[in-house]
């Protein structure tokens, strides 16, 4: 059992990236397949350590890792198999990729340190390779907002509004999650995808 309290990231922000604005819950809740949300916050302290475990070349000070959490809706349920089921996470995949590469690009380009995490091998997209993973189905998720559920033969994430409709991936950083970058790189970036 997990002894880390529960609610110590900072409050989380929740961007609606296919309407290029703030969403309440509501709005997030009956938005239409193919949307985008992206959740920006803190790294809880004490997984600190873990996640800088992922990028073993890099130092950033407990507080200034922030994760950015792009969930996709997906049209078929991710805990039920089947081929149609895993054409479509191919493209979410494709799709994650190429918005991830474009924002990190950004992110690098204003000076800030950025990286995300394939879902496909759950390790560091760029630099030094390593064992260390994170998985769409890693615990840890559950401290970003997220249950994961155990289904016996796998698990699933589940979303908050979405439930097993999502696709999630997510980016490191350290560009404060305040910056006007953050703010409006996603506007410019994923929406085009």
């Amino acid at each position: 059992m997990n002894n880390a309290p529960k609610d110590e990231a900072k409050p989380v922000k929740t961007v609606s990236v296919y309407t290029q604005t703030t969403k309440s819950p509501e709005e997030i809740k009956q938005a239409p397949v193919g949307s985008v949300e992206c959740i920006v916050q803190q790294v809880p302290s004490y997984y600190h350590q873990s996640f800088m475990e992922l990028f073993p070349s890099i130092r950033c000070e407990v507080g200034d890792l922030n994760v950015l959490t792009l969930c996709q809706r997906s049209k078929l349920d991710s805990s039920v198999y089947s081929e149609d089921m895993a054409l479509e996470r191919e493209q979410l995949l494709k799709n994650f990729i190429s918005a991830s590469m474009e924002i990190v690009s950004k992110l690098i380009s204003a000076g800030y340190w950025a990286n995300f995490i394939d879902p496909a091998s759950g390790r560091a997209f760029l630099g030094t390779y390593c064992n260390n993973t994170f998985y769409e189905t890693d615990e840890r998720y559950r401290h970003l907002g997220f249950k994961i559920e155990d289904l016996g033969c796998c698990k699933a994430i589940i979303h908050r509004f979405w439930g097993t409709n999502v696709f999630v991936g997510s980016i490191f950083t350290d560009a404060p999650i305040d910056s006007p970058l953050l703010k409006n790189i996603f506007t410019e970036d994923v929406s085009k995808n």
